[in-house]
């Protein structure tokens, strides 16, 4: 499991931990402040009020990063029919430090992957649950591709994904790669536009960041869907394929149970054709990882492999 970072973390200590929280309750003070080691782009901390029965995160946005109040839109949107976390407070201002923070619930639960890291089965029934929730998210529909601002609304801003292969193979992403992988994944895209095309033909709400990593796990129940900053306007299998990315974490079992959950309550079932769809869109996923300006010599070892996993899969299927 790659643990290495999107965005540096931004460190604070408890002088600064309370300022933050008095802007949403002058009356608390922070007893324990403790930063959660997940998360690759915000930075989340627990902490525990003093004289109360109470522990809050405290999620702080890297600098420059204002979807703060459109993570809050999402959460209000769709807290109806997944779980949650319920967002208390959202501060835009900068004034204390130079970024975005929110206050949000405490889930006290273990995320998918440390679940199954630990030993825990991940069971069909629990497979099946998070197919249904990922499928209510995926009721919301867009006219297209595209970004989305607080309101939800699309914005100006994503390349079709369509293009997205060609675009990473030329750029940074193809100079990490070897030629003859770079070879194989123009080849079979030249040879199957047909399921290009079948695997972008609608847009839907995703969550953008469906990974085992962002659902908390609780007595064997999904009792939270972390992470909303990076949600948008893509096809569906966008989120089925970061799911599923990690084959260590999902056996023949669990695939077909999250899938039999998905189209039990899908506007819109996926075909038989779905895990290879999935295999596809997550190809471009891993691609854009793989784009990263700065050298993450971690993460881009993690993402070759991931490549090289997917496209023999994609060529023997």
């Amino acid at each position: 499991m790659n643990n290495e970072r999107v965005n540096n973390i931004v460190q604070i200590d408890k002088d600064i931990a309370n300022k933050l929280i008095r802007a949403y309750k002058p009356e608390y003070s922070v007893e324990e402040i403790e930063r959660f080691t997940g998360g690759k782009s915000t930075s989340n901390y627990k902490l525990k009020i003093e004289g109360l029965d109470l522990e809050l995160v405290l999620k702080i946005y890297p600098r420059n990063n204002d979807v703060c109040e459109k993570e809050f839109a999402i959460f209000n949107k769709v807290r109806e029919y997944v779980p949650v976390s319920h967002i208390y407070y959202v501060n835009t201002e900068k004034t204390i430090i130079d970024k975005n923070y929110c206050i949000m619930e405490y889930l006290d639960g273990t995320t998918l992957d440390e679940y199954i890291e630990k030993g825990n089965r991940f069971s069909e029934e629990l497979a099946e649950e998070i197919g249904e929730k990922l499928a209510l998210i995926h009721q919301t529909e867009y006219d297209m591709e595209g970004l989305l601002d607080n309101k939800l609304n699309l914005t100006e801003g994503l390349p079709q994904i369509l293009t997205w292969y060609e675009y990473f193979l030329n750029g940074k992403a193809g100079k990490r790669l070897e030629m003859s992988t770079i070879n194989k994944i123009n080849k079979f895209l030249e040879n199957n536009n047909k399921l290009l095309l079948q695997m972008t033909n609608r847009s839907v709400l995703a969550h953008g960041d469906f990974r085992p990593a962002n659902l908390m796990i609780k007595e064997d129940k999904l009792i939270g869907i972390l992470d909303w900053e990076f949600s948008l306007s893509v096809p569906c299998y966008f989120d089925i394929g970061q799911f599923l990315r990690v084959e260590k974490y999902v056996s023949n079992e669990v695939k077909s149970s999250f899938i039999k959950g998905y189209n039990n309550i899908a506007k819109y079932p996926v075909t038989e054709l779905w895990y290879k769809l999935a295999k596809l869109m997550d190809l471009a996923n891993l691609l854009s990882l793989l784009d990263s300006e700065e050298d993450k010599p971690n993460l881009h070892s993690s993402m070759k492999k991931l490549i090289d996993d997917s496209l023999k899969y994609l060529i023997n299927a």
